[in-house]
């Protein structure tokens, strides 16, 4: 009998089409993240690897088709996100990571310029503009001079026109649409390359504002020091390690000044226990210094994994806890199963298995943990 195989459309719709699912509830919900995700990787797939198709069973296709493809399917998802319980925003991750393929797409199919203007349009113009990011700079190319026009000439909504004024590389109409905050302002300078405008406006934009207002602005300003102005690196750091201190922040400001800073940024972060933990574990290199500030909290718990593979015979016996407690209130099984598997890695083997044996015939009438914990022997 002759094998059956599907188009790359059928396949992929069969992807985002939430058919048999509740998408209101937080299972379903993720299941469909899970579908749109590889809905995307399929279409990367076509675009790169297209000679593997045919083991997925799928017939082969022209390359001006993936386009339409792509389009139909990124439709699709986003006329059901604003009716989606979107949990933790799986789903309008899984749509970014589907709709980046679209510009590469566009590129291969050599979609016709005014064509692809009109659906840009649709979008920009819709709802759906704030729900995942369709930024028509990605599509410069393929408009061409033609498909730009056009979107100049019908691109009246907020966000095209900001894109549109980036598009154009021009401060004036920077200026002109990005007028909703300095941060827009800032980022939009950026993006056109007027790095030294965009520096003015940071330092200006923390002089005016409360510094609660700052925290996007000024962590902004230090990665454009770090690109474009190394020079100022550190003053830019210390002023958001001053304004925020925190464990990025103090990342940021090591990175720029070294060990220099390190008695400063462990005073300041002395009430911040996690985040001391964190800076001596990850700038520091000091596993025993990170856990013994973690003990000194109390705050083990949130610790013991990021520190398993350094210190495996203080944080084993807290993981093992932790992957009972979560099997015995039927939540966070994957995470369990996961935790497993970084435990085994580094625990001693009789240790391991006898911990394993006694979670087997805890749950040995829970058929779900019993099939999980079965899986553990596999890995």
């Amino acid at each position: 009998m002759p094998e059956v195989r599907q188009t790359l459309a059928e396949v992929t719709i069969n992807f985002v089409k939430p058919t048999g699912l509740n998408l209101a509830d937080p299972d379903d919900s993720g299941q469909y993240a899970d579908q749109v995700w590889q809905a995307g990787e399929l279409l990367q797939t076509a675009m790169f690897e297209p000679h593997l198709l045919a083991g997925y069973g799928i017939e082969p296709i022209e390359v001006h088709d993936i386009f339409l493809v792509a389009q139909r399917a990124v439709d699709e998802v986003l006329q059901l996100l604003p009716h989606i319980e979107d949990f933790n925003d799986a789903v309008r991750w899984s749509a970014e990571r589907l709709a980046e393929e679209l510009p590469h797409a566009a590129q291969l199919s050599k979609i016709d310029a005014l064509y692809l203007a009109q659906w840009l349009l649709g979008i920009l113009e819709s709802p759906y503009a704030e729900l995942i990011d369709i930024d028509p700079l990605q599509y410069e190319e393929s408009l061409g001079v033609e498909g730009v026009k056009e979107l100049r000439e019908r691109g009246h909504g907020a966000y095209a026109r900001r894109r549109l004024a980036v598009l154009s590389r021009s401060v004036k109409d920077v200026y002109r649409t990005h007028t909703d905050g300095y941060e827009q302002l800032i980022r939009g300078l950026s993006e056109i390359g007027q790095f030294d405008l965009a520096y003015r406006y940071s330092e200006k934009a923390m002089l005016a504002l409360p510094t609660e207002d700052t925290f996007h602005i000024v962590t902004f300003w230090a990665a454009l020091c770090d690109a474009h102005f190394p020079h100022r690196s550190p003053a830019v750091h210390r002023i958001a390690f001053d304004s925020f201190p925190m464990l990025s922040t103090a990342r940021g400001l090591f990175a720029a000044v070294g060990d220099t800073a390190s008695v400063l940024i462990q005073t300041r972060l002395r009430d911040k226990p996690w985040d001391l933990a964190m800076f001596q574990y990850v700038c520091l290199n000091d596993p025993e210094r990170a856990w013994a500030t973690a003990s000194d909290a109390a705050i083990e718990w949130s610790l013991a994994e990021q520190l398993l593979p350094d210190l495996p015979d203080e944080t084993i016996p807290i993981l093992m806890r932790k992957v009972e407690e979560q099997l015995e209130n039927n939540y966070g099984c994957d995470q369990a199963y996961e935790l497993l598997g970084k435990i085994q890695k580094v625990a001693e083997p009789t240790s391991f298995e006898e911990f394993l044996g006694r979670l087997k015939r805890k749950f040995a009438n829970c058929p779900e943990i019993r099939s999980l914990l079965a899986g553990v022997d596999e890995l």
